[in-house]
């Protein structure tokens, strides 16, 4: 095999394994730094390996009709083995969409499934591959089906969207830019270095370009992206991996030194270790989570950033924090429920094909149910905030109304930053395709007396 070869193998292998171990360990970009960490791939390899599975991720659905269609499966794809599955899928990228030699890839899918699983799983890959020579995509039925395949996105969310913007344009353009990679945010730990500092030190170190933010100064934005599994930089907590529209809920709850901060749905982390590097780590943060895997990684990032001295964590549903904690102790609550994330699709390009209507039905319950613990803890005089990374208005400003409704004693904060909530122009929202960030929607409310409480502190 040539030098090419080889390297074009590499790279198929590091998405392969990241496909399939991402089936387990979420976000997929995550499973990625860990395979990372494994196969340590030459440079080339590894740029290559990112373009490739960016691009999958975005085809997936349409991959697994592909593949359904091609093997002739009655059952769906998510039966069949999981290295087969996901090498079909690399498989029909590359052929029908890539346009690259079946023989070409059948051959390198072969032996790597074959290292990686069993001969009878490489023997299945290799005759799907070869049998994509003579493929043709299917006649699309309709226009949204002709946005479906241009796009790569389900039909039933591109009406959706049609119907929540209203604006043709519009939609194609959030549709494009759901296909444009993002660029790398990072949030400097600005307890162990300045904003400036740093992005000279990644300029000259990695010979890379570093913007500022749009929003805030502590987060730089580098569109090549680094190499973070293996940067000494991360290992000493200079930063952390986080989109700035998500950086942007802490810094409207604006947590003060010395305050008392919870964190209803805190981990992995992002959030917390930024309130706790606002408050300049003297005060006291909550965190709480029910995920016990991911609330470990949240101990993790902030023992790297080294605020965990300020951070109190507690393994629960959020719902249940007003009686096992108390209520009426908190200058400042933050909820970030689970929600559909059709926001993060751009940076997680498989999460369009993950997300469900009925997900979206069924989620503003427990996220109401959420909001509304969290209010408990907050005292009179106190704040919160409600942000998901959500688009849909029945995940954000619904919530929110709902919630003013059966809670008259508090009243929306304006935040001014990004574009006005639907309805709702104390809110904020953000959009891919209008803002270069996640889509995103952050309501700060305060609690009767915050007003004045607010007028003392700044006397």
């Amino acid at each position: 095999m040539s030098e090419v070869d080889a390297t074009y193998k590499e790279a198929v292998e590091i998405v392969l394994r990241t496909m399939v171990k991402a089936e387990k360990i979420k976000p997929t970009q995550y499973a990625r730094r860990l395979v990372l960490k494994e196969v340590k791939p030459s440079r080339e390899a590894r740029s290559i390996s990112a373009g490739m599975l960016y691009t999958i991720m975005q085809k997936r659905g349409l991959l697994d009709e592909i593949v359904t269609d091609v093997l002739e499966l009655a059952d769906d794809v998510a039966d069949l083995d999981r290295w087969v599955r996901n090498a079909c899928r690399i498989a029909a990228n590359e052929v029908v969409f890539e346009g690259k030699d079946p023989e070409e890839v059948a051959e390198v899918l072969h032996d790597l499934v074959r290292e990686l699983d069993n001969p009878g799983a490489a023997a299945i890959v290799k005759a799907f591959t070869l049998d994509l020579e003579d493929y043709e995509l299917p006649e699309p039925e309709d226009e949204l089906d002709e946005l479906k395949w241009k796009y790569y996105h389900p039909r039933w969310l591109i009406e959706r969207w049609f119907e929540m913007l209203g604006d043709e344009e519009e939609v194609l353009q959030l549709l494009e830019a759901n296909n444009t990679e993002p660029p790398l945010c990072i949030r400097v730990n600005t307890l162990k270095i300045e904003p400036k500092e740093l992005a000279e030190h990644l300029e000259r170190k990695y010979e890379v370009t570093v913007k500022p933010g749009r929003f805030l100064e502590e987060i730089l934005r580098i569109p090549e992206g680094l190499p973070i599994a293996v940067m000494d930089e991360w290992d000493e907590g200079l930063f952390v991996v986080q989109d700035e529209a998500a950086a942007l809920a802490s810094a409207v709850l604006n947590p003060k030194p010395g305050e008392v901060v919870v964190d209803l749905c805190a981990a992995p982390g992002g959030k917390t270790t930024h309130m706790a590097q606002l408050m300049g780590c003297e005060g006291k943060i909550i965190a709480i989570d029910i995920d016990e895997t991911r609330m470990d990684r949240l101990v993790e990032i902030a023992g790297k950033l080294g605020v965990l001295d300020c951070i109190e964590t507690h393994l629960m549903d959020g719902r249940e924090a007003p009686e096992e904690l108390g209520e009426g102790f908190a200058d400042a609550v933050l909820v970030d429920p689970p929600c559909s994330a059709d926001g993060t699709i751009r940076k997680n390009p498989e999460r369009r094909w993950r997300i469900t209507k009925d997900e979206v039905e069924r989620l503003p319950k427990f996220q109401l149910e959420l909001l509304e613990a969290g209010a408990r803890l907050v005292k009179p005089g106190g704040r919160i905030v409600y942000s998901t990374c959500s688009m849909f208005p029945e995940e954000n400003e619904e919530v929110v109304r709902k919630f003013l409704e059966r809670n008259p004693d508090f009243e929306l904060i304006d935040v001014q930053v990004g574009d006005p909530g639907f309805d709702m122009p104390e809110a904020c929202r953000l959009f891919p395709h209008r803002h270069d960030t996640c889509g995103f929607f952050i309501a700060m409310m305060g609690r009767k007396g915050w007003g004045e409480a607010r007028a003392d502190s700044e006397a």
